[in-house]
């Protein structure tokens, strides 16, 4: 089997095995960053943190002597429980208007001579 490939060179049994190495290695790698990215946004990451900086907070105001140490340190962990939960959203929408802004820049504006060639 030999066809010409658009890339140059001739299409050879060689050259396909190298492409599906090369395939193969992609996919492990967007399966990897899928998964971190799962662990970024799962419940469980955000209850762990959220755990953690609770028992720090209650440490640290007990050492410095707070009377209610143990509802004061509800601060920290309730500030980052709800970042992550707004920021989501607030990620979405300027996504979607910066891609807006994008596609406004990429239209020639109706005053504005064409600059292709005829």
């Amino acid at each position: 089997m030999n066809f010409k490939c658009k890339l140059g060179g001739p299409v050879t049994n060689e050259r396909l095995q190298l492409l599906e190495q090369q395939l193969e290695i992609i996919q492990q790698r967007n399966a990897s960053v899928e998964a971190a990215k799962a662990w970024e946004c799962s419940p469980m990451r955000i209850g762990t943190i959220c755990g953690i900086t609770y028992l720090v907070a209650v440490i640290l105001l007990y050492a410095l002597g707070a009377h209610r140490f143990w509802l004061d340190a509800l601060v920290p962990p309730f500030g980052f429980l709800l970042s992550t939960q707004s920021l989501p959203p607030l990620k979405r929408w300027w996504i979607d208007r910066r891609a807006t802004q994008n596609r406004n820049l990429a239209e020639p504006k109706a005053d504005t001579p064409s600059l292709r060639f005829q």
